[in-house]
């Protein structure tokens, strides 16, 4: 599928649609997936889809219509805001939910904006690593 068709197919699938067009010729899609994301007002783990462009990541709440998923978007934020993207292994510990030792795999990132501190958690420690990867590329080339 061509990159054009991607952004089209997530165009389509988007309730509500972003306030840009999401189909532009600069606009590069790189990643998408289910992913947990740390709701500060709920303080729960949430299940959320996240796609993943060169400039921007859409975080959904995937909802089944008969025969087609949409996701209706919650988050939205602008890769140029990003200052940092954190794991365990630099040097923080003071959030997850497990001690040192325990048998929880080690699946949080923090995306660390101009604004606030976006909590993720990846399915395993593979797709965590992948995740951090990605985004701290596509930060090192914005910057």
């Amino acid at each position: 599928m061509s990159q054009e068709d991607q952004l089209e197919r997530i165009w389509r699938s988007l309730k509500p649609k972003p306030s840009f067009n999401l189909v532009e010729q600069t606009r590069l899609f790189l990643k998408e997936g289910p992913i947990g994301f740390y709701d500060e007002k709920a303080r729960l783990i949430k299940n959320y889809h996240i796609f993943c462009f060169n400039d921007y990541l859409l975080l959904c709440k995937p909802e089944q219509n008969s025969n087609n998923v949409t996701y209706r978007l919650k988050v939205l934020v602008t890769l140029q805001a990003c200052v940092k993207v954190e794991d365990e292994k630099s040097g923080w510990s003071d959030f997850r939910a497990s001690s040192p030792g325990s048998n929880v795999p080690d699946i949080e990132f923090r995306i660390c904006t101009t604004k606030k501190v976006l909590v993720f958690f990846g399915r395993d420690a593979l797709d965590k690593t992948s995740w951090v990867s990605l985004l701290r590329k596509i930060i090192s080339t914005i910057e």
